[in-house]
């Protein structure tokens, strides 16, 4: 399925006139709407711009999207975790997984109902931590939110990248949004990525709960 669906009152696309962001559609009366969009909608696939559609099967224990995307993904129900590969540059791939300590696999909960984003949600996945993997049309985007004081304030994904995206891995690391920025840190060892919130110099009060990084 398409990331934007036909428009009331048009009849056919007018495909010569897409471009990433945006579609034309003609209608009865002779005159052609134009529909825009903030994300992409349509991605080059060899010199094509083709539909990006983040529909979803359920494989085993894994969630996939290989239809019509600049990447392919697949979503490990009981991670949180994923792994990535591009279709624009060959080669890359990232991998990334939250590390549980002796903690049992939860089940992902799928929800569909933003148009545009595919919400993979683990409720709990650590006492009152609650975990989001976000696949959009331009990224895959990882939310950790923190609900009480009481919860753990540092938490640490395993990290692996191949390709040319090795080469923006700094980048990648610390792109951790920017709530607080001065409060949080990003250690990288052996492929583990550390986030840590410090509430003493951030200054948190219990109604700046919950915290959500990105």
């Amino acid at each position: 399925m398409a990331l934007r669906p036909q428009p009331p009152g048009t009849t056919t696309e007018r495909v010569n006139q897409r471009t990433t962001h945006g579609k034309a559609w003609n209608r009865p009366d002779g005159k052609i709407q134009l529909v825009q969009s903030m994300s992409p909608v349509h991605w080059n696939n060899a010199g094509v711009l083709e539909d990006i559609d983040l529909g979803v099967s359920l494989t085993g224990a894994s969630y996939n999207v290989s239809n019509a995307a600049p990447y392919s993904a697949r979503v490990d129900r009981g991670g949180p975790g994923f792994t990535t590969s591009s279709k624009i540059n060959p080669g890359d791939s990232l991998t990334t997984e939250l590390v549980i300590p002796n903690g049992p696999p939860h089940n992902a909960t799928l929800d569909l109902t933003i148009p545009g984003r595919t919400r993979f949600i683990w409720v709990d996945i650590l006492p009152d931590i609650d975990v989001e993997i976000q696949l959009r049309s331009w990224a895959i985007l990882t939310y950790t939110t923190i609900k009480t004081p009481a919860a753990a304030h540092s938490i640490a994904w395993t990290y692996f990248t191949t390709g040319t995206i090795a080469a923006r891995e700094p980048l990648l690391q610390n792109m951790l949004g920017d709530m607080y920025p001065e409060a949080i840190s990003a250690v990288v060892v052996n492929n583990i990525r550390t986030i840590t919130i410090d509430p003493v110099i951030a200054d948190f009060a219990p109604s700046d709960y919950p915290l959500v990084i990105r």
